[in-house]
C-alpha cells in the first residue's frame, strides 16, 4: 500500500516537460538579461542605417522583429550585454549613442481619442491634437533623461568613462538653467534653476495629462494650455543643449525610438466621426518632416501605419513626408522575402537561430544536435510527396486514380498497373491522358510506355505533383499533411512570430502525448516523430492566424475576403482534373488595369498591409499584357484552406473587373 502511494505522489510531482515556445511574442516584456539570450543577430547586417543618423522608418507585419531591433537602441539592452560578457551585436563603430523614446501602446497615447469621445463638448478638437504632440515631446525627453542616467550611474559608470559622458550635479543644473531658458517651452519652465526641478516639472506634466486621459479631471490646466510644444522642436533643442553645455560630447549622436506606429490607426479609428482621422499621425510625420540635424528618429510600426499618401501629411501643413527626403524605410518583410529566382534566403538561418536560442533559454540540451536543431526535432528529413501520399491512400491504391469510362481498355490497364506500383506516377498520368485526349495525335500511355516519366517532362512531373497529392488526399477526404523542417519554413513566409506559433503547437501537441509516469530526462532534446502531431500542430496554427486576421482595424472584410480567395483556389485546384492550371492559388494583375481601379487595387494593397497577403512582381507569358503584379495568400493560411503554400507554374490571370466581383462576393466593396 505505501508502495503504491509512493508511486502515486512521485507521479503527481514529476515536473512536465516545458514548452520553450509557450510565450512567442515578448515585445516590451522581455527582461533586458533574456533579452541577450533570445536576440537574433541575423537582421542587424541589413539593417545598419538603423544606427547611423538619419531618420529611418522601421516597418513590417506583425512578428517581423522591429521592436527587437529597436530594443538594441536602449541603454538597459547595452548594459545587459556588458553584465553577461556578450558582444553587443551591433557593430562598434555604430553602437555609440544616446537615445530616448516610446511605446505609443504602453505609455497610454490610444486615450487620447478615447478622451475625446468621452465627453466632445469638454475639448476642440485641434486643441487635442496639440496636447497629443505636447505629451510625445515631454514623454521622450523624460526617456532621454533617464537614458542618459543609466549610461552614466550603472556599472559604476563605464559606458559614461567609454563615451565621455560628463554626467555631475553642477554640470547638469547648468544645463537644465540652459534648457529651460528656450522660447520652445514658452514660459513653462520659467523658475527652474536645477536639473532636479527640471526632471520633477516634466514629470508633473506627463502626470497631469494622464489623469486627464484616465478621466479623474476635466480638463488641463490653462498653465498647459498656454504652453503646448511644437512636435520635436523640444526634443531638438535638449540634444543641442546636451551638446552644448557638455554632456554629450559632439560626436554621439541623439536616437529617438516611436513603436508601435499602428496604434495610432487604432486611435483614429475610434475618432473619425469626430473628423481627428489621420492628425495624430501628422504630430509624428512633422517631427520627421523638420528635418532636423539634431536627432534622428526611428519610427517602428505595422506596414499599415504609414501607407497612404494622406498617412504620411505634417502636421500644420497640406504636404507630406517624403522617403528618401525625410526619412529612409527598413521594409523587414522584403529583407525575409524569399527571392523566387535566387536560391538566397535568410529566413532559414534566422529560424534555425531562434529556435536554438529559444531551446537554450528553456534548458535543454542541445549539445549533440547544434548544426540542424530543427530537424533534429522534427526527425530529419523532410517526407516526400509520395511518403505523403501513401500515408493518405491506406490500402486500396487504385482508388486514387479516376479512370473515365470512354478511355481505351490499354489506358485503363496501364494506369491501374502503375497505380499498384507508384500512386502518384499514375495520378499524373490521369491528368496526362485528360489533357492528350483532347488532342489529335494523343500520346496516350501503353505497357511499356508512360510519356509523362520522360526525362524531359520533368518539369511538367515537378510542377503538377503538390497538385496531384492534394487532389489523392481529397479524394480519399484526408487533410494534407504537412510536416518536417522544408514545411513549417515554407509556411512561415519569411514571418519569426509564424515559425514560433507552429513550434509552440507542434511542441504542444507532442506534450499531451507522452504520459507523465514515462522515464525521460527533461533537459533532453525531444525528437517528434509522428508526421500526424506536427500536422495537427500547423493546423492549428493555420487557424489561429486565420482567426486573428480580424483582430486588426476593418479585419472582419479582409478575413471574408481571405476566405473567399481560399474557397476559390482549394475549390479550382481540386476540380481541375486535367492538372492545366497547377499555378492557380494565386492571381495576376496588369498595373494598368489596377490604376484604373484605385478601389480594388487599394483592397488588394490593404491585405499586404495587414500581412493577408503577399504580392510581388511577376513577368507574364504575353508581353502585351504589360507591367504585371502577383499576389498570393500568406503560407500560413494554405493549411487552414488546404491549397499550395509554393508558387508554381503561372498564377490565375485576372482583372481588375473579376477581382471587384469577388470582393462584392465576399462583402467588402458594395
Amino acid at each position: 500500500m505505501e508502495s503504491n502511494i509512493s508511486k502515486i505522489i512521485e507521479v503527481i510531482t514529476m515536473p512536465l516537460r516545458t514548452n520553450p515556445f509557450h510565450q512567442i511574442y515578448f515585445t516590451e516584456l522581455i527582461k533586458p538579461d533574456e533579452f541577450t539570450k533570445l536576440f537574433s543577430p541575423f537582421l542587424i547586417s541589413d539593417t545598419l542605417s538603423l544606427f547611423q543618423p538619419g531618420n529611418i522608418l522601421l516597418e513590417g507585419i506583425q512578428g517581423s522583429g522591429k521592436s527587437m531591433l529597436l530594443a538594441l537602441l536602449k541603454p538597459e539592452i547595452r548594459i545587459a550585454y556588458k553584465k553577461a560578457g556578450k558582444e553587443f551585436p551591433v557593430p562598434a563603430e555604430f553602437s555609440r549613442f544616446l537615445s530616448g523614446g516610446i511605446n505609443l501602446i504602453r505609455c497610454g497615447a490610444i486615450d487620447f481619442g478615447q478622451r475625446m469621445l468621452s465627453g466632445e463638448s469638454i475639448i476642440d478638437q485641434q486643441r487635442l491634437v496639440s496636447y497629443f504632440g505636447d505629451f510625445v515631446n515631454y514623454w521622450i525627453i523624460d526617456d532621454i533623461f533617464e537614458s542618459l542616467a543609466c549610461l552614466s550611474t550603472r556599472l559604476e559608470g563605464y559606458f559614461a568613462k567609454e563615451f565621455n559622458i560628463q554626467y555631475g550635479e553642477d554640470i547638469l543644473d547648468s544645463f537644465s538653467k540652459d534648457l529651460a531658458s528656450q522660447e520652445c517651452w514658452f514660459g513653462y519652465f520659467e523658475r527652474v534653476d536645477s536639473f532636479r526641478t527640471l526632471k520633477q516639472r516634466i514629470k508633473d506634466r506627463i502626470q497631469l495629462y494622464r489623469r486627464f486621459l484616465e478621466g479623474h479631471i476635466d480638463s488641463v490646466t490653462p498653465d498647459i494650455d498656454q504652453s503646448t510644444t511644437v512636435p520635436g522642436e523640444p526634443i531638438s533643442q535638449t540634444a543641442r543643449a546636451l551638446w552644448r553645455c557638455g554632456i554629450l560630447p559632439e560626436d554621439m549622436p541623439a536616437y529617438v525610438r516611436i513603436d508601435q506606429c499602428e496604434e495610432m490607426v487604432r486611435l483614429e479609428a475610434k475618432a473619425r466621426e469626430h473628423e481627428l482621422h489621420f492628425q495624430f499621425r501628422t504630430v509624428v510625420n512633422k517631427m520627421l518632416g523638420n528635418r532636423d540635424p539634431n536627432i534622428s528618429y526611428r519610427l517602428g510600426g505595422r506596414k499599415y501605419a504609414f501607407r497612404q499618401i494622406d498617412d504620411m501629411r505634417m502636421h500644420g501643413t497640406t504636404g507630406p513626408i517624403e522617403d528618401f527626403r525625410n526619412y529612409k524605410t527598413i521594409n523587414l518583410d522584403e529583407i525575409m522575402r524569399r527571392r523566387e529566382n535566387t536560391g538566397t534566403w535568410l529566413f532559414p538561418k534566422f529560424a534555425e537561430d531562434v529556435f536554438q536560442k529559444r531551446l537554450e533559454w528553456a534548458g535543454y540540451d542541445i549539445q549533440d544536435s547544434q548544426n540542424d536543431l530543427i530537424s533534429s526535432v522534427l526527425d530529419g528529413k523532410q517526407l516526400t510527396v509520395r511518403e505523403k501520399i501513401n500515408l493518405y491512400i491506406g490500402t486500396n491504391r487504385r482508388k486514387a486514380v479516376e479512370i473515365e469510362k470512354n478511355w481505351s481498355d490499354e489506358v485503363k490497364e496501364c494506369l491501374m498497373k502503375t497505380a499498384d506500383k507508384d500512386v502518384l506516377s499514375a495520378k499524373l498520368g490521369e491528368a496526362w491522358v485528360r489533357q492528350q485526349v483532347e488532342r489529335e495525335n494523343p500520346a496516350l500511355p501503353s505497357k511499356d510506355d508512360l510519356p509523362w516519366e520522360l526525362k524531359r517532362k520533368r518539369w511538367w512531373r515537378k510542377e503538377r505533383t503538390f497538385l496531384a497529392s492534394l487532389q489523392i488526399a481529397a479524394k480519399r477526404a484526408q487533410k494534407l499533411i504537412w510536416a518536417r523542417k522544408k514545411d513549417v519554413i515554407d509556411l512561415s513566409g519569411g514571418n519569426i512570430l509564424v515559425f514560433l506559433s507552429m513550434a509552440q503547437h507542434i511542441w504542444a501537441g507532442w506534450l499531451r502525448t507522452q504520459p507523465r509516469d514515462s522515464n525521460w530526462n527533461e533537459n533532453s532534446l525531444p525528437c517528434i516523430e509522428n508526421p500526424y502531431i506536427q500536422s495537427e500542430g500547423i493546423e492549428e496554427a493555420s487557424d489561429r492566424w486565420y482567426d486573428k486576421i480580424k483582430e486588426e482595424p476593418e479585419g472582419d472584410s479582409r478575413r471574408r475576403f481571405a476566405s473567399f480567395l481560399g474557397l476559390l483556389f482549394r475549390n479550382g485546384l481540386r476540380s481541375d482534373k486535367k492538372m492545366s492550371y497547377p499555378g492557380h492559388n494565386g492571381i495576376s494583375l496588369a498595373l494598368e488595369d489596377l490604376e484604373s481601379d484605385p478601389e480594388v487595387y487599394e483592397k488588394l494593397q490593404d491585405a499586404c498591409a495587414y500581412g493577408v497577403m503577399l504580392d510581388m512582381k511577376h513577368t507574364p507569358k504575353t508581353k502585351t499584357r504589360g507591367e504585371s503584379r502577383k499576389w498570393y495568400l500568406h503560407p500560413i493560411f494554405a493549411p487552414h484552406f488546404q491549397i499550395p503554400a509554393m508558387h508554381t507554374k503561372e498564377p490565375m490571370y485576372v482583372n481588375t473587373k473579376r477581382v471587384r466581383s469577388w470582393l462584392i462576393k465576399a462583402k467588402v466593396l458594395s
